[in-house]
C-alpha cells in the first residue's frame, strides 16, 4: 500500500467502494434463484446502490465542472468581469 497518495485519492476511495458494492450485489443477484426468499430484498438493495452511484457520479461531475469554471475565472479574470458587469 502506498501512502504517497494525494488527499483527493483518499477521498475518492468511498466513492469507488460504492461502485464495487454495486457490482458485487448485482453479481450476487444474477447468480441467485428468482424464487429465493431474499431475492426481492437484494434486488431492492441493487436498485438503491445503483441510484446512489448515479447521484454520486452526477455530484462529482458537477463539482469538477465548478472547479474547472473557477480555474477559468482565475485565468481570464477580465473576461469574466465583463460578463458579470452586464
Amino acid at each position: 500500500m502506498s501512502f504517497n497518495l494525494s488527499l483527493e485519492s483518499y477521498m475518492i476511495k468511498p466513492v469507488q467502494r460504492l461502485c464495487k458494492y454495486g457490482l458485487i450485489v448485482n453479481e450476487y443477484l444474477r447468480n441467485m434463484e428468482k424464487d429465493h426468499i431474499d431475492y426481492q430484498d437484494i434486488e431492492g438493495t441493487s436498485t438503491v446502490i445503483d441510484k446512489l452511484v448515479h447521484e454520486t457520479n452526477d455530484q462529482v461531475e458537477e463539482y469538477l465542472m465548478r472547479e474547472r469554471f473557477n480555474e477559468l475565472k482565475s485565468t481570464f479574470p477580465t473576461f469574466f468581469g465583463k460578463i458579470h458587469s452586464k
